[in-house]
């Protein structure tokens, strides 16, 4: 007895299904986005075979991408931090306590 016998699955529409080359795609971004994944293969192919293929490589990747991000937001958000507290930080008022 299956636990989904009272799920009701709905119905595909299958208007849009190529029969034996004698349909077209529904529409044209159906057509772009073929386009766009022959276009993109032989840099996919590229990418996978130079940094998924191996583990280790893949796991450098990761490494080397957590870096840089971690480095991006946090310049970022010290950049957000000192736009929003201008004229309030030391570096700012610093001047006003120097002899």
């Amino acid at each position: 007895m299956s636990i989904f016998r009272f799920v009701k699955v709905p119905e595909i529409d299958k208007s849009h299904v190529e029969v034996a080359g004698a349909s077209k795609p529904p529409c044209s971004c159906a057509r772009r986005s073929q386009n766009f994944i022959a276009m993109a293969g032989g840099f996919v192919n590229v990418l996978y075979n130079s940094i998924f293929k191996k583990t280790s490589t893949f796991a450098l990747a990761v490494v080397v991408g957590a870096f840089f991000f971690e480095r991006a937001t946090d310049v970022a958000a010290d950049t957000i931090f000192e736009s929003v507290n201008k004229g309030k930080l030391w570096k700012d008022i610093k001047k006003n306590y120097e002899e």
